[in-house]
């Protein structure tokens, strides 16, 4: 991305916490698994679901940290402490809502649901 940028050119994207509630419960069981249980409570979307889990730099600060390595300035860092992906199963989106409120509270930029980030080219 850094090298189809013209200088100056910025960059958005939205990033999924890999130390969010959805993002753990989907790391910590098999993908095939995953699919099956996402068949059942999102029957909706259920060809579209399930895929491999890869959060290997999708928290702020790794996120960040390679940002600035690529040669990237971050202009702008939004972290969002809300998220739905579980209300679908009553009981999993009230653990999830407790987890929200504590790591919220808590403001550590690492446990975010998710962030958008700008970065920009340098001129």
């Amino acid at each position: 991305i850094f090298r189809a940028l013209r200088p100056g050119g910025r960059v958005v994207a939205y990033v999924p916490n890999k130390f969010a509630l959805y993002a753990l419960i989907n790391a910590a069981i098999p993908n095939r698994l995953s699919k099956v249980l996402l068949g059942l409570f999102q029957s909706e979307t259920k060809e579209e679901t399930g895929f491999p889990v890869l959060y290997r730099h999708c928290y702020p600060s790794s996120f960040e940290a390679l940002l600035l390595s690529a040669g990237f300035r971050v202009v702008q860092f939004h972290l969002s402490y809300r998220s739905e992906y579980c209300n679908f199963f009553t009981p999993l989106h009230a653990a999830e809502l407790a987890w929200q409120l504590f790591t919220s509270s808590l403001k550590v930029r690492n446990l975010c649901e998710g962030f958008t980030v700008v970065a920009q080219k340098p001129s």
